[in-house]
């Protein structure tokens, strides 16, 4: 399930726990990111499926990346606004992936 690229970011361990129970309550979870240059530059060529790392301090967890959006900021969930600055931002739609 990888085309080459992978996505990597850190996340703060609050972030993350809210990231985890979205996923035991859906199936998958959902990462947004502001869109910038920055961003845009990383998440340029990523075709899902594709492969994300999600740090949290010194852990690595590792997600399948399996579509990519924009969203107006005013239709994310309340709680992602705390890390969304700008008018429009992407959506990356992610399934965990577990081991043993």
């Amino acid at each position: 399930m990888n085309n080459g690229k992978k996505f990597t970011t850190t996340i703060k361990r609050k972030h993350w726990q809210r990231k985890l129970k979205e996923a035991q309550e859906n199936g998958h979870f959902w990462e947004y990111k502001n869109k910038i240059d920055h961003w845009d530059k990383r998440i340029d060529g990523l075709e899902p499926p594709c492969d994300g790392v999600f740090l949290v301090g010194k852990e690595e967890h590792r997600a399948h990346i399996i579509e990519i959006k924009e969203f107006k900021s005013s239709d994310i969930p309340w709680y992602c606004l705390e890390e969304i600055d700008t008018d429009t931002c992407y959506g990356l739609k992610c399934e965990l992936i577990c081991y043993g």
